[in-house]
């Protein structure tokens, strides 16, 4: 029987149709999948060794012409077998069986492609493929589920006709062939056309697998739009902030949440489906123009303050960010406003507060700090210059300014202080010595508190430093006064109670003694006796001396009897 090059040349032509098919649905669906390749490969090495087959009828061609068509087509059905364990994204465990049964397989690709017997070559070429038939049927029948029932027992049919064809050919070539050679080219031609059909139904059969596995992804994609939409939604209006979306083509509103409605003043049905800037919600047409142009400059906008208008024609300060989202082919601006009326009220206040604040500190008559924790400063008023003759960006620059200012002598006295005074969380003062940035010495008064937060804990300390300079040179000054004049109050006192010629005691000491006596008399009930001596002759050693000489008699004389008749004093009462 001769060749049917008519019958060949539909069967590869159908089998072309349906690779170009496969490679559309490769392109257009399953971009990233690698089965679709594998099928359109095995469906290439099919054809290509059907047409190989034809140039048998070439005598000198015959031979390698049945050696490259038996090796096209066994490799064409190897990579339909991968494409399907690819498609089912199902992984080959390789193991020892699997590796002796496929050492058998490559010697029985072997003898198909290569042996020079042709009953030999035939038989080997149907064991091949009937195990590769096999395999395909056991894969497919494994991963059969209720939902691609159909679709895979269609191809389950294609290889089963593919695998019985090619084991009654084994039986054909091992019982009949020998008998009647003349059956060859009917073999053949039966071959090639069981070739064609498992081709042409099963890319079919992948084509509706791909078709049922696109419309449950689709399905899948739905739903998960369907699910993501309504967490969208969800978020939109739990959220606590004012919020609208409208398209970014024409500014229509397509949704606005329940805060936003309830803020503003509208019902839902006079929002939804209007323009954006149909409503009056601006302060003026200024701040409108500002923000469209704002908007077309910088695409996005984030935390826009401006001053917002309701329906009843009351304001609110609102805070929006305004950005671009993208759903089903259309972009759209999603605008968050939130009322930050209260919140500009209290920065406003804050504000106030701080400006009060520093006109006080500013202005304080005293170096006003306030150090951390750490004890570097944070915060000085200009009075600092003035104090240290530092300025305040070189203050901020030392690392501990109290330290590097005190007289050495200082530093461990007041640093014990200021510790113990930190401890427990209360303030002090210490009047000190500091140099200045010239090297002059100051006093300074330094009074701190400590500062502590709303939960007890230690944030640092204020100081508020005083230059005492003058104020302690006057005490001195006062202090060595009063020495000179309680100096002088003694001289005095004791020259009135003295003769200033001889150094002895004169008549008012006399009487104040003899009071003091008297009254003594009177409380202790004592005898009181009173001694006069008379001196006579003393002029004489006034002529012939001198008068120094005189002093010096008349002071021995009254010491000795002084010291020989004094009275002891030391008695109870005295």
């Amino acid at each position: 029987m001769s060749f049917d090059v008519y019958s060949a040349t539909i069967g590869i032509t159908i089998a072309i149709v349906f690779q170009f098919i496969a490679l559309w649905f490769h392109v257009k669906i399953h971009k990233k999948e690698s089965f679709i390749l594998w099928w359109v490969l095995g469906l290439g090495l099919t054809v290509v060794g059907l047409l190989a087959a034809y140039l048998r009828t070439i005598p000198f061609l015959n031979s390698p012409a049945l050696i490259v068509s038996n090796a096209l087509t066994i490799f064409g059905q190897a990579a339909f077998l991968i494409s399907i364990e690819s498609f089912l994204n199902k992984e080959i465990k390789i193991n020892s069986i699997k590796r002796a049964f496929g050492a058998v397989i490559v010697v029985l690709i072997y003898f198909s492609v290569f042996s020079d017997v042709t009953i030999l070559r035939m038989l080997t070429t149907s064991i091949v493929l009937l195990t590769f038939s096999v395999l395909t049927i056991k894969r497919l029948n494994a991963s059969k589920n209720a939902e691609n029932k159909a679709n895979i027992n269609f191809l389950i049919g294609t290889f089963s006709i593919n695998a019985l064809y090619w084991f009654s050919r084994a039986g054909i070539v091992t019982l009949i062939l020998p008998k009647y050679p003349e059956v060859y080219d009917v073999i053949l031609m039966i071959s090639y056309t069981v070739l064609l059909l498992v081709c042409t139904l099963g890319t079919l059969g992948i084509i509706l697998l791909m078709n049922k596995n696109l419309i449950d992804c689709l399905g899948f994609e739905k739903n998960t739009a369907e699910k993501e939409r309504l967490k969208f939604l969800t978020i939109i209006e739990t959220s606590p902030d004012l919020i609208i979306v409208t398209k970014i083509s024409d500014g229509e509103i397509v949704l606005a949440n329940k805060v936003f409605l309830d803020t503003i003043g509208y019902e839902y049905d006079e929002v939804i489906g209007r323009k954006v800037f149909d409503f009056n919600i601006w302060e003026n047409e200024k701040s409108r123009e500002k923000f469209v142009n704002d908007l077309k400059k910088y695409k996005k906008l984030v935390n826009y303050e401006n001053v917002y208008v309701k329906k009843d024609g009351s304001k609110f300060i609102g805070s929006m960010s305004v950005t671009t989202i993208n759903f089903d082919d259309e972009v759209f601006i999603l605008n968050m406003v939130r009322d930050v009326t209260e919140l500009k009220e209290i920065e406003e206040l804050l504000q106030e507060n701080k400006k009060k604040f520093e006109t006080i500190a500013m202005s304080s008559a005293s170096w006003e700090a306030w150090f951390d924790e750490k004890g570097i400063m944070v915060w000085t008023n200009d009075l600092v210059q003035m104090i240290t003759g530092l300025t305040v960006e070189e203050s901020y620059n030392k690392e501990d300014i109290m330290k590097s200012i005190l007289i050495s002598d200082e530093k461990e006295v007041l640093d014990d202080k200021f510790k113990a005074v930190m401890e427990a969380k209360q303030g002090g003062s210490s009047e000190t010595r500091i140099t200045t940035k010239d090297g002059s010495c100051k006093w300074i008064l330094i009074n701190w508190r400590a500062v502590i937060n709303e939960n007890g804990h230690f944030k640092g300390y204020r100081t508020s430093v005083v230059d005492i300079t003058d104020k302690k040179r006057a005490e001195i000054a006062a202090k060595e006064l009063s020495e000179q004049l309680k100096k002088e109050k003694e001289v005095a006192e004791r020259n009135s109670l003295t003769d200033g010629m001889t150094g002895l005691a004169n008549r008012r000491y006399l009487d104040e003694q003899i009071m003091l006596e008297y009254f003594r008399m009177k409380r202790t009930g004592e005898k009181l006796s009173i001694i006069m001596l008379d001196v006579d002759f003393s002029s004489k050693d006034n002529y012939k001396k001198s008068y120094r000489y005189s002093c010096k008699i008349w002071r021995r004389g009254v010491c000795s009897s002084a010291s020989r008749y004094r009275r002891n004093r030391s008695y109870k009462g005295g």
